[in-house]
Formats: C-alpha cells, sequence, structure tokens
C-alpha cells in the first residue's frame, strides 16, 4: 500500500507541473527566426547591401491568424535559402506600448507606423524599399492556406523587380 500511495503522489507531482512545461515550451516560440524592428534605418542598410525589399508583418499577441501565417510560411521561408535572395522578413507588434525608429529617423509608436500603410488589422503585410514606399499590393488578414503561398509568391517576385529596377545590383 506504501508504494501504491507513493507511485500515486509522483504521478499527482507530476501532473501539477504540466502548466509549467507548458509554459516554457510557448516561451520558446518567440526564438523563431522572425525579429521584431526597433530601428528601420538598420533594416534600410542591411536592404541596400542585399538589393532586397522588405516584408513586414504588423502582428497582434494572440493573433491566431498571425500565428498560423507564421509557422505555415513566414518561418519555413526564413529557413529557406531560395527566399534569402528574394526577400528580408521584419516584424511590427501591435497594441504595445513602444516606440520604434522609422525609415527617416523619427520614433513613432507601431501603431503610428502601421497607419501609415494602412495596416489595421493583423496580420498585414507590407513590401518596402529602403524608403519606406511600398513596392507590391499590400497583403491583410490569412485565408486559404492552399492558395495563400502563390499569391504571397507572387507579391515577393513583384516587390523584388521594383526594387532591383530602382536600385541596381553591385
Amino acid at each position: 500500500m506504501s508504494l501504491v500511495r507513493q507511485l500515486l503522489c509522483g504521478i499527482a507531482l507530476l501532473l501539477s507541473l504540466l502548466p509549467f512545461v507548458a509554459c516554457a515550451k510557448q516561451s520558446t516560440h518567440g526564438n523563431n527566426g522572425l525579429r521584431e524592428v526597433q530601428d528601420f534605418r538598420l533594416v534600410a542598410t542591411e536592404m541596400r547591401q542585399k538589393n532586397l525589399p522588405l516584408l513586414v508583418e504588423f502582428h497582434g499577441e494572440g493573433c491566431p491568424y498571425c500565428r498560423a501565417l507564421e509557422e505555415d510560411f513566414l518561418i519555413p521561408m526564413l529557413h529557406d535559402p531560395a527566399y534569402e535572395e528574394k526577400i528580408l522578413i521584419r516584424q511590427v507588434q501591435l497594441g504595445i506600448d513602444t516606440e520604434i525608429v522609422d525609415f527617416q529617423g523619427n520614433k513613432v509608436s507601431p501603431h503610428e507606423f502601421a497607419s501609415r500603410y494602412g495596416a489595421s488589422l493583423t496580420p498585414t503585410m507590407v513590401f518596402l524599399d529602403t524608403d519606406g514606399k511600398e513596392v507590391a499590393g499590400k497583403i491583410v488578414g490569412f485565408n486559404t492556406p492552399s492558395l495563400f503561398g502563390g499569391y504571397l509568391d507572387a507579391e515577393i517576385e513583384k516587390a523584388l523587380t521594383n526594387v532591383r529596377a530602382k536600385v541596381p545590383s553591385q
């Protein structure tokens, strides 16, 4: 009986730790390769060096569509060598109280920066050149995953063509 009681106590202890394990697993999701922008001037320097456009995903904390977009498309793109020569990908989180530096060096809220591009819903993706100008169509929302990849690739190609037409390759 004592052995059974010890076994049950051990199982109860393990079950009580499950919420902590789940929280630890969720916190590692932030280290998925996607980077939040703090200063767009630094990103513009990288864009110029690589002669690439920028995909900015405006996302919200707890947004299930943002999470699906990231897991199904953006994170895999970051790890696919074919995209390294096509696009830089960064994020701006909406709904937080912080400041970022825009392409002109001005400190603005993420909301103010997003409103410049008409990004009031999450997720919204915009494709920008080194001056912060849109170089392809904005993508608002995430639905029909089976068709979304083609739509996303078409806008990436359009952004890349427009950036390379403006700035000759070095």
